[in-house]
């Protein structure tokens, strides 16, 4: 249907040119049609590669396999020694062979270190290219503020958490616009000049203007201060290659790591959302830690205390006076061998310095807020830290659950013990005195363990809580009836058996808690106090439990729908609701596609869009696909978008556009989120006080539970959604989003695992996936290892007995590491499809300097956005203009859905649009179509090249980096076993996905390098674009 022009003459020349249009591409359809296949290529200007160009591109491949094999050849050297004494001890011993480098790690702690040194330098080149992210650098800065928050000695001779976390805890105090403490680090070669700022800074007659002469680049410093100070941040400034003006991705990194001192991003595992009560806790802790428990453990037993310091002094790392170690990775190697040592104690003394030993290790603080205790868990072997936790949870009831009467009831809060002090959470920062009590110490063992524990090891350790308070449960009510007796009227009382399966109303749980409390508190010493406080300890603790380190089937009975066939999946961060809180009901999925251009036209092209990943140069998005809609917008023609497929940071931007934000408002809500916050807690990451932050059990700097958060709640918020998690289900459009999975514990017929391709790739979508969790599985695919925590996906659905539930998980990575740029994903329903991919250039050349300015994948800045939108703006408008008649052109020969991409590219990355179709044919008479339109495009051998390498050819880099890998590195042997075997085949690399949690950065080396280093003939014949 013709557009209406304001007059009649405009009209009439309107409907002139489209009838002119539409004959010129029916006849040049027509033309073509006619064409055989080397008459097309000949049009097309299609040539053969020479023998030059070919022998190029080869030696170009085997150049980059020998530099990276150069790289590491320090480790090869200690991997092939490993595997033959890897093997001979597997002969000796009879037990399975181990990967070479897990045999170093248990056999030759010295030599892994070195090994996993040598693997960080080579992996640092391509990270820097890549993300601007130096790990040598970064490791640099991690332990200088190591060092920095490491507790010191005070005047009293106590000691206490460190001076700028004391700092801190003093915000309540700071008068109304009094700045909080700085931070300053410029390098090791100049401490003296970052002190300078610092003090200054930090001192009490900080100048009111910038004391620095503007030559002096100290003033640069101050200036970054103050303007981080007056917008209520705390002052940080990082700076490693000494240009104080601007900021690398390492240098963000660095200052955002030390920023999520002051944003507490991640609050939900304790009641200290204010970071200066938590500090202020901290310090109260270590304190009385210090000056009265810790003597009082060394005067009991002797012995047992010396075997203790000696434990904590092997945890302490390179950067606190240890002797040996690796970044913010490994304590000396001996470290290792701490379970023995710990294991020592209860066979020479006995059970109690045990207990006491634990208590020791969990309130004296390693550095930051991480413990001994915590380091000690981190370092161990999942095996090992498993066998010493199994006993917590035992040793815990059987103190806590003492009577007055039994043998050993004195000796749990001896009458000779230290009063500690300590901040009541959820109170005033007033310090109260409370004598000390194995019982209530060892539950904040387990408390923290838990809160550092993976999925995996965390609904272990939950199980044996559950079996023991049901075992227990008549010990339960005894104590209960004691109290009720003892404290009468001062007492209302509790049922045990609703407190147990939670059916208790919280209002009524929280204020009999609170009258334990205020009992325990009145007779402290005596044993009616002892077993109030004790019983208030442990019914907290299970009530809230399930709440607090949350499963996925706490929403599922909530949750009235049919998840037989297609399982409800959660993310990790899910926060379920209270009970009685209002929740959304399910919505059958119905989507529908998003109208371009002539709304009546029966048969509109389909059209899916793909958008890439690259994090902060996403922000490059809006512009282009607004300038793309325009070129369609006011078309004769019908078009219709009925899907969006995105990976990573391209998630992002494909959730938004599923969830029913237009083009038009994109920019304006992706700038409304704060995406520098979801880089905020690696330091809260250093020890186990948050149970959804996973301390112990760490494999990235950062958590994504401040990412889901954000997120959710912004589409929560658009849809309507309350209660429960927004699903595929619910979106008005259709969704996939790309990740890589790095393991699961789905049973083997799950229906999930069959859409795990061979190169662990995985595919969430509408049709798919449409009870899980859009959030989780954006975080999924936008998670970039190393940098974030690999995130879970918790499953769940009915099973065959009545009210029983069936509980999974799967683990994820970044989608980019399989598929950054998923063509492939969009659908193939159709024969005929025509690809576009479109460059949204990130960088632009500054009009008043000169110089390439542009947006970078870490920092999220936008202060360079309008130059680069302008920029792309006359980009798009070389060829925009074009696209609809290009495309129904090819609608002539037949062509049913274009699959357009977004490259995320420099401007010498990628110049033009590629093109490419289903078939060589459609590939041929796209390029010849272009041509005849004047519209700008590469040519065809660049273009195929481009969109190829979207999707992971076998070469021979690929191949010399994934035998290495596979020979030494790939710990999971055997082919198809379920342990995350990686290994070749004839056609190439493969990754199946592992049973196992990955629960350190090592596994997750091997987990993410399996999955990146995959790559067959068979996996990319299936997902080549151009079919033969």
């Amino acid at each position: 249907m013709p557009h209406v022009a304001r007059t009649g003459g405009h009209r009439v020349q309107i409907e002139a040119n489209q009838r002119k249009s539409e004959n010129a591409t029916v006849q040049s359809v027509a033309r073509l049609d006619s064409f055989d296949l080397d008459g097309l290529k000949e049009l097309a200007g299609v040539k053969k590669k020479g023998f030059f160009k070919r022998m190029y591109d080869k030696a170009a491949g085997w150049v980059s396999g020998i530099q990276l094999a150069l790289a590491i050849g320090p480790t090869v050297g200690h991997l092939v020694v490993a595997k033959e004494l890897s093997k001979l001890q597997s002969m000796m011993t009879d037990t399975p062979r181990q990967a070479p480098m897990d045999w170093l790690r248990d056999n030759r702690p010295d030599a892994f270190t070195s090994s996993f040194g040598n693997l960080m330098v080579a992996a640092s080149a391509p990270l820097q290219t890549a993300m601007g992210l130096s790990l040598s650098d970064l490791t640099e800065v991690e332990g200088h503020y190591y060092k920095v928050l490491a507790p010191v000695i005070n005047e009293q001779g106590v000691k206490t958490t460190a001076p700028y976390l004391r700092e801190l805890a003093k915000v309540p105090d700071l008068q109304p616009g009094q700045a909080r403490s700085a931070f300053v680090f410029l390098g090791e070669d100049r401490v003296d000049e970052a002190k300078v700022v610092t003090d200054l800074w930090n001192s009490e007659k900080r100048p009111g203007t910038n004391p620095f002469q503007p030559e002096d680049p100290k003033s640069r410093i101050w200036e970054s201060l103050d303007s981080q100070a007056k917008k209520g941040k705390l002052p940080i400034f990082v700076d490693i290659d000494g240009n104080y003006n601007t900021f690398t991705g390492t240098e963000f990194v660095a200052k955002k790591t030390l920023s999520s001192l002051g944003e507490r991003n991640n609050s939900l595992g304790d009641d200290f959302a204010d970071t200066s009560r938590y500090f202020a806790w901290l310090a109260e802790r270590q304190e009385s830690f210090s000056r009265d428990l810790s003597p009082y453990l060394a005067k009991s037993n002797p012995k047992a205390d010396k075997i203790v310091q000696e434990m904590k002094s092997e945890l302490t790392p390179p950067w606190l006076e240890g002797k040996r170690g690796i970044g913010p990775f490994l304590s000396p190697p001996h470290a290792l061998k701490l379970p023995e040592k710990l294991a020592s104690i209860k066979e020479r003394h006995g059970a109690t310095p045990w207990v006491d030993a634990l208590i020791s290790l969990d309130r004296d603080t390693l550095t930051g807020v991480q413990t001994h205790w915590i380091k000690m868990l981190r370092e161990l072997p999942r095996a090992e830290r498993e066998t010493i936790l199994a006993e917590v949870p035992n040793r815990f009831f059987e103190l806590n659950l003492k009577a007055p009467q039994e043998e050993g009831f004195a000796e749990v809060a001896p009458a000779d013990g230290p009063l500690l002090s300590e901040i009541i959470r959820h109170e005033q920062l007033v310090a109260r005195q409370r004598p000390f009590d194995r019982a209530i110490g060892l539950k904040e063992v387990l408390d923290h363990s838990l809160d550092g524990l993976g999925v995996e090891e965390r609904r272990e350790v939950l199980a044996s809580v559950r079996d023991l308070a049901a075992s227990n449960r008549g010990k339960l009510e005894s104590r209960e009836a004691r109290l009720r007796e003892n404290l009468g009227q001062e007492y209302a009382g509790l049922d045990i058996r609703k407190v147990l399966d939670g059916s208790i109303p919280k209002s009524e749980f929280k204020a009999a808690i609170k009258q334990l409390t205020a009992q325990a508190d009145g007779q402290s010493r005596t044993p009616a106090g002892q077993e109030a406080r004790r019983h208030a300890s442990m019914l907290e603790f299970l009530y809230e439990m399930e709440h607090r380190y949350g499963e996925v089937d706490q929403i599922l009975t909530r949750l009235k729908g049919d998840f037989t066939k297609h399982p409800l999946g959660v993310g990790e961060f899910f926060i379920p609701p209270e009970p009685g809180a209002k929740i959304t009901p399910l919505r059958e999925a119905e989507t529908i596609g998003v109208r371009l251009g002539n709304n009546q036209d029966p048969n509109p092209t389909k059209m899916s869009l793909v958008l890439e990943g690259g994090g902060g140069r996403g922000f490059a998005y809006p512009e282009c696909l607004r300038q793309l809609e325009s070129s369609f917008t006011k078309s004769e023609h019908g078009y219709e978008v009925d899907e969006y497929v995105g990976t990573s940071a391209g998630s992002i931007v494909a959730a938004l556009l599923a969830a029913g934000f237009n083009v038009s408002e994109l920019r304006d809500v992706m700038q409304t989120i704060d995406f520098s916050a979801f880089n905020a807690d690696a330091v809260w990451l250093m020890g186990g006080v948050d149970p959804k932050a996973r301390g112990i059990t760490r494999t990235g700097l950062f958590s994504t539970q401040k990412m889901y958060q954000t997120l959710h709640e912004l589409l929560a918020k658009k849809l309507n959604i309350q209660g429960r998690p927004v699903l595929f289900s619910d979106l008005p459009h259709k969704l996939k989003m790309v990740s890589g999975l790095m393991n699961s514990d789905l049973e083997a017929d799950n229906p999930l695992l069959k859409h795990v391709d061979g190169d662990g790739r995985f595919v969430f979508s509408t049709e798919t996936t449409p009870n899980f969790d859009v959030i989780g599985a954006l975080v999924a695919s936008a998670a970039v290892p190393a940098f974030f925590q690999l995130p879970q996906i918790l499953v769940a659905k009915p099973g065959p007995e009545e009210g029983e539930v069936l509980r999974g998980r799967m683990q994820f990575a970044d989608g980019g590491i399989v598929d950054n740029l998923s063509l492939s994903s969009a659908s193939r329903k159709e024969e005929k499809r025509a690809a576009m991919v479109l460059p949204a250039h990130t960088h632009a050349k500054d009009p008043e300097t000169g110089e390439w300015i542009g947006l970078d994948t870490l920092n999220f800045s936008t202060d360079n956005l309008e130059i680069v939108d302008e920029h792309n703006r006359e980009l798009y408008g070389k060829f925009v203009p074009k696209l609809d008649d290009y495309l129904q052109r090819l609608k002539g020969h037949g062509m049913e859905r274009v699959v357009l991409g977004f490259n995320l590219a420099k401007p010498w990355q990628q110049p033009l649009p590629a093109i490419q179709g289903s078939s060589e044919e459609l590939s041929l008479l796209s390029l010849i179509h272009a041509k005849e339109l004047e519209m700008p495009v590469l040519e065809k051998e660049k273009g195929d090249a481009l969109i190829a390498f979207t999707q992971r050819p076998p070469g021979l880099l690929t191949d010399v980096v994934g035998h290495l890998f596979d020979k030494y590195v790939d710990n999971r042997p055997g082919e198809g076993d379920g342990q995350g075997d990686f290994h070749r085949t004839k056609d190439g690399f493969h990754y199946h996905p592992s049973d196992k949690e990955v629960t350190d950065v090592f596994d997750m080396g091997w987990a993410v390098g399996g999955v990146a280093l995959s790559a067959s003939k068979s996996e990319y014949a299936q997902r080549k674009f151009e079919q033969s």
